[in-house]
């Protein structure tokens, strides 16, 4: 389908069953997720995934502060 028409498809008026993942449904074999159970894997997620098993990281308290060390360490690994 060109995007075009997949625009003018989910763009159309439809009754309350048919949104979210229901229209989305109708495009072919579609699983459900919900956000905690994707995954990302990215440098800065390996070093976020290993700083927390290291360091015993738990739940969101000092979130900027975790963020700031794994930024530093993933700038240093491009530096080397």
């Amino acid at each position: 389908m060109v995007s075009s028409e997949l625009e003018k498809d989910l763009s159309k008026e439809r009754e309350p069953c048919l949104k979210r993942w229901h229209l989305w449904a109708a495009f072919g074999n579609w699983e459900r997720s919900k956000a905690q159970d994707i995954e990302l894997d990215s440098p800065k997620a390996r070093i976020y995934k290993k700083c927390k098993e290291l360091f015993g990281w738990d739940g969101n308290c000092h979130f900027s502060e975790r963020m700031q060390i794994v930024e530093a360490l993933y700038r240093q690994s491009l530096q080397q």
